[in-house]
């Protein structure tokens, strides 16, 4: 037995988040949208960014102990700052003569 646990690779230890290469073995899929219907199908929480797929490793452990994650509840703060400021920048501009 080679000592290491399952948080450490030969390097060192392990990344937060799977890597695309994990992700294509786990999902057995190619591309975004394919992995993101079979993540979702088998309720693993990911989060996209800049149209990449996040994945930690804990809920993957969890998955495959059969612990059940519900989906959180909480407000996306984020995504209301987004949409905020999107609904701020499509506002018209009154010209000076308008007024």
């Amino acid at each position: 037995m080679s000592g290491r646990t399952a948080e450490q690779s030969p390097s060192g230890p392990l990344p937060e988040f799977l890597t695309s290469d994990e992700l294509k073995d786990l999902t057995q899929a190619r591309g975004i949208v394919k992995q993101q219907a079979m993540l979702t199908a088998e309720g693993i929480p990911f989060r996209v960014v800049r149209s990449r797929l996040l994945v930690s490793r804990e809920h993957v452990r969890d998955w495959l102990r059969g612990v059940v994650r519900p989906p959180s509840r909480a407000i996306n703060l984020d995504a209301l700052r987004d949409l905020e400021a999107a609904r701020f920048k499509k506002t018209p501009k009154l010209k000076a003569s308008a007024l």
